[in-house]
C-alpha cells in the first residue's frame, strides 16, 4: 500500500540506490504497525554482481531514521533530508552521520545503532510530544 500511494508520477526504474532504500524502508516500516509484523529488517543490495545484505548497524540506522520521518517526530526531518541521510549512511562515510541522525531522532548514537524502534513505538513518541492535552474551556 506504501509503494502504491507513495510512487506516484515516479519511474521507478529510474530511482538510485539510496532513494530505493528509502521507500523500501517506509514501507516496512509502515508494516510493522499491524500485529505480528516486526523484527529487525534484513536489507539487500542485489545487482549483476550479485547480492549483500547490509550489515545489521546501518539497517538499524536505516530502520530508525524510516520510523522517525514516518510518524513526523523532528519537523526538521523532511523527506529530502532524509532521503540525504540515506545516501550519506549506504556512501562510504555512513558514520560521519550517525551522530546527526540520533540527535534528530534523540537518541544516543549506541541506541541508534543497536536499537530498532518500530513504527508504532516512534508514532507513540511523536504524538506525546506533538499533542498535549487540550484543557477544557472555563465554564
Amino acid at each position: 500500500m506504501y509503494f502504491a500511494t507513495k510512487l506516484q508520477g515516479i519511474n521507478a526504474r529510474r530511482l538510485n540506490v539510496s532513494d530505493m532504500a528509502f521507500f523500501v524502508t517506509n514501507a516496512y516500516s509502515l508494516s510493522t504497525v499491524n500485529l505480528g509484523v516486526g523484527g529487525m529488517p534484513k536489507i539487500a543490495k542485489i545487482s549483476e554482481d550479485g547480492s549483500k545484505v547490509l550489515d545489521p548497524e546501518k539497517t538499524r540506522v536505516l530502520g530508525n531514521l524510516s520510523g522517525g520521518y514516518l510518524s513526523e517526530f523532528n519537523p526538521e526531518l523532511t523527506a529530502q533530508k532524509t532521503r540525504e541521510h540515506f545516501a550519506t549512511i549506504l556512501g562510504e562515510d555512513q558514520r560521519s552521520c550517525y551522530e546527526t541522525v540520533a540527535n534528530m531522532l534523540g537518541l544516543n548514537t549506541k541506541t541508534l545503532t543497536t536499537t530498532y524502534i518500530r513504527l508504532s513505538s516512534w508514532q507513540d513518541r511523536a504524538n506525546s510530544q506533538n499533542f498535549k492535552p487540550i484543557e477544557p474551556a472555563p465554564k
